[in-house]
């Protein structure tokens, strides 16, 4: 699991690249999850709501959910490398229920690691 560094309730944006490069601007942050749809994210979760989170190892993010049923988008970044974080090779084939992450230009010109349909997890601690 990780830690949310800033709540998303309180943290409105107008798109997976802004939220993305939020993460990128914060030394602790290095997960971010966006709620893209106007009809919200199931309840309570809103729509433009931007999760900023820590997880120990992004290289290999842990997620709630995957999938056409989660309509989330998130995402993974390496603070002060100014390069994308490359996720590890598995071992075995990845499962075909699980989309490939796919970099985004964000703000600033740095790459953000997106995956499609995936709520990557955190912990609230404030």
């Amino acid at each position: 699991k990780g830690e949310i560094v800033v709540d998303g309730v309180t943290n409105l944006v107008d798109s997976a690249e802004e939220c993305c490069a939020q993460c990128q601007a914060m030394p602790d942050c290095n997960v971010w999850v966006y709620c893209p749809s106007p009809e919200g994210c199931y309840e309570p979760y809103l729509y433009r709501e931007c999760y900023l989170k820590r997880q120990e190892d992004p290289t290999q993010p842990e997620a709630w959910s995957r999938g056409a049923y989660t309509p989330w988008v998130s995402g993974t970044t390496v603070q002060g490398e100014g390069q994308p974080q490359q996720p590890a090779q598995p071992q075995q084939p990845i499962q075909p229920q699980q989309p490939a992450v796919q970099p985004v230009d964000a703000m600033g010109g740095d790459a953000c690691n997106t995956e499609a349909n995936a709520n990557y997890k955190g912990e609230i601690v404030v």
